[in-house]
């Protein structure tokens, strides 16, 4: 069960488990050919509810449990039956536990290879509404087929323009690694500091004021009489 499933060993007793479920399920010989759950509970047994073990599933959510914007359902892996008041088993891949519930929605044909490899279920209308966008592989087209009436350069006529014999010299590759070194040189010289400017300076012509004249300047020293200053 656990290869078919390609679920890993660590599974060994949920696949135990619906081993067991499926051959209290099955004809017994030691009963004469009844089925021991028949024989236990006196009803008459389903197979209604039977699932591939391992199949892939999307869990409904209750409303109590989401927001507005959330998932509707969640992707999980069917690994085992309960009672009827609990309903199935199930992995959760992301929450990494196992959950129970009635509300599924099977894909038998599908195993968690396929949802490793992010393949979207068959049949499209079984696929349950409002759910996370599955990433899927994407088919990479060249467009070819769409745009055959774009420009192909290939396509194109060859012009042959006559060239000047001056103008012929700068595509070599020689002129092509100048062009490059030039340019080269005119980011570096770009990238220099501008030399510092000097600070103009005025060239108004300086007077003193005339309020007062140099006249009226006197200078005293020590040991100078008045008197004698007052005579020049």
């Amino acid at each position: 069960m656990l290869s078919h499933a390609k679920l890993p060993k660590s599974f060994w007793g949920e696949a135990l488990m619906t081993a067991v479920d499926l051959i209290n399920l099955s004809p017994s010989a030691p009963l004469n050919g009844d089925v021991p759950n028949k024989f236990w509970s006196g009803k008459d047994v389903s197979y209604n509810h039977l699932k591939v073990f391992g199949c892939r599933a999307f869990v409904h959510i209750p409303k109590d449990e989401r927001s507005k914007l959330d998932a509707k359902s969640k992707e999980c892996i069917f690994v085992g039956y309960g009672n009827e008041e609990f309903g199935y088993r199930l992995w959760d891949p992301v929450a990494r536990k196992i959950i129970r519930s009635r509300d599924v929605v099977f894909f038998e044909d599908q195993n968690i290879e396929d949802i490793r490899r992010g393949d979207k279920p068959n049949n499209p209308r079984e696929y349950p509404a409002n759910l996370d966008p599955v990433p899927s592989p994407l088919e990479h087209n060249d467009g070819r087929d769409e745009f055959n009436d774009t420009d192909d350069p290939a396509s194109d006529p060859i012009i042959n323009e006559p060239v000047d014999d001056d103008m012929s010299d700068d595509y070599t590759t020689d002129g092509i690694v100048d062009d490059v070194a030039d340019e080269g040189l005119e980011v570096q010289a770009d990238e220099e500091p501008a030399a510092e400017l000097q600070p103009r300076r005025s060239t108004r012509v300086r007077r003193p004021p005339s309020r007062y004249s140099p006249d009226d300047y006197v200078l005293l020293t020590d040991g100078e009489n008045q008197n004698a200053i007052k005579k020049h």
